[in-house]
């Protein structure tokens, strides 16, 4: 910061949200607290240059830098605060989202400027919107809960994406074409749940590595849960662009993963843990090539192919990932020809 600004803070670890521009000039700087400790853990800004931040606090904080809002109150537990603001720092909204057991592991922002807000929870909390707040209650120990919120503050879904028999993690979450996929760890029996009612059970031995993939209202469209012997498996990172979502974590003994065209891959750790890098079609499934969504890779994924050959900028056939067209993604795609897709 430069040196005419100065935070203060109110008596233990206090917040602070800054703005540079890109010569790394200050733009403005707010600070935010109370006589306990309190923290961000996450921060996103949207194409409209609003900034979203996720936070942790214990008492009573005010977020608004101008002191006109009232203080979201907090009686000495650690309770999440998802807080909004205009691009010039200007206060929009905050809100509680759950108390003592919950934990925001991830944000991201869709396309029409929902947030959406990842983490997990125990026991049964409660989260604020700005007309209104929805309750979730986990299973026996912790579960997994997605939140979707207007650019308003409006709390329009809030879902269990779990409820485990014993304890769910939430791992990472990404956001791509108004696909949203989840991963975490799931243990024992439970269920993941979807919001036009449906839901897919699980039975496994230890923890396991999961991913779903949800639309923006919340329908679950496709999973993976992996399985293997007594060792357990986790993931720890995620990543997803047009054609594909690779997932990374780790894993003892023995772990197995069956996609949803049925293909199982199979790998045994050589020591106590071995890491992981796996790449799956961006549906889940074995299918890089079915650029139509058609359900199968055929003569008219070809064609359009062929027809981006050569590019690279925004390419949609660029199946290797290298923000280009070239014969590499030709092999890539004449392996892929006759297999079932989502």
């Amino acid at each position: 910061m430069d040196a005419g600004t100065t935070l203060s803070d109110n008596g233990n670890s206090d917040i602070f949200l800054a703005k540079l521009d890109l010569n790394g000039a200050l733009l403005w700087a707010n600070s935010f607290g109370s006589t306990s400790n309190d923290y961000a853990v996450d921060i996103q800004i949207g194409d409209d240059q609003r900034i979203y931040m996720a936070a942790i606090k214990r008492f009573n904080v005010v977020f608004d830098p101008a002191g006109a809002a009232p203080a979201i109150p907090g009686g000495g537990s650690n309770d999440m605060v998802i807080v909004a603001y205009e691009a010039d720092g200007s206060y929009r909204w905050a809100h509680l989202a759950g108390g003592n057991g919950t934990d925001i592991t991830e944000m991201k922002i869709s396309s029409n400027g929902s947030l959406f807000v990842l983490g997990q929870f125990s026991g049964t909390q409660t989260f604020d919107g700005s007309t209104g707040s929805i309750d979730l209650s986990s299973g026996n120990s912790s579960d997994v809960f997605l939140l979707k919120y207007t650019v308003g503050g409006d709390l329009s879904s809030a879902t269990n994406v779990t409820t485990s028999s014993f304890k769910a993690e939430a791992g990472q979450m990404t956001l791509q074409n108004d696909v949203i996929s989840v991963s975490g760890m799931v243990n024992l029996t439970g269920s993941l749940a979807s919001s036009d009612g449906n839901t897919v059970s699980y039975d496994v031995l230890n923890e396991r590595t999961f991913i779903a993939q949800y639309d923006t209202t919340g329908v679950l469209n496709a999973h993976l849960i992996f399985s293997g012997d007594i060792g357990r498996n986790k993931s720890l990172a995620l990543a997803q662009n047009d054609n594909s979502i690779v997932i990374g974590g780790e894993f003892e003994q023995t772990m197995i993963i069956t996609d949803d065209n049925g293909d199982v891959t199979s790998r045994s750790s050589l020591g106590e843990y071995d890491g992981y890098v796996l790449r799956f079609g961006a549906s889940l499934g074995g299918c890089l090539g079915d650029f139509n969504g058609d359900g199968e890779v055929n003569t008219t994924d070809l064609l359009t192919l062929l027809g981006d050959f050569g590019c690279t900028v925004n390419c949609q056939a660029d199946l290797t990932d290298d923000d280009q067209v070239t014969v590499a993604d030709l092999l890539a795609f004449l392996s892929t020809i006759g297999l079932p897709c989502n």
